[in-house]
């Protein structure tokens, strides 16, 4: 899907949901994104799933796009996420997500810099 407010693709492979997202996003995009990403989870049924987010071409996020995300992944650790690879080549975007979302702490995530070895990675924890 396409909005002014950041660009993003939400997919399903086996029990994995891709997201790649690309431009900047405000808190209207990345709430477009989520329930997006929630909709494809209503699938699943309450089975584990994983999530590759392909972020190498994301510019960046408002203070409350990165508040949304927050909330997002609170949620993301009352259900049944096995694990999250996460592909980005920016160290400072990697840091700030770092900072504004500590509740990704308690999930189980890789960083690549390649979508390839990111599903590679994901299919040995997810299966």
């Amino acid at each position: 899907m396409q909005f002014n407010h950041g660009n993003f693709h939400i997919s399903v492979e086996h029990n994995i949901i891709i997201i790649n997202m690309s431009g900047a996003f405000n808190e209207l995009g990345i709430k477009n994104c989520i329930e997006g990403i929630k909709n494809k989870l209503v699938c699943f049924e309450k089975r584990s799933f994983c999530i590759l987010s392909n972020a190498v071409e994301l510019l960046g996020a408002t203070p409350e796009a990165y508040l949304e995300i927050e909330k997002f992944n609170e949620w993301l650790n009352c259900q049944k996420l096995v694990a999250k690879a996460i592909v980005i080549n920016s160290e400072a975007t990697l840091e700030i997500f770092n900072i504004r979302s500590p509740s990704r702490k308690l999930q189980n995530i890789a960083i690549f810099n390649n979508e390839k070895e990111a599903l590679n990675w994901l299919y040995d924890q997810c299966i």
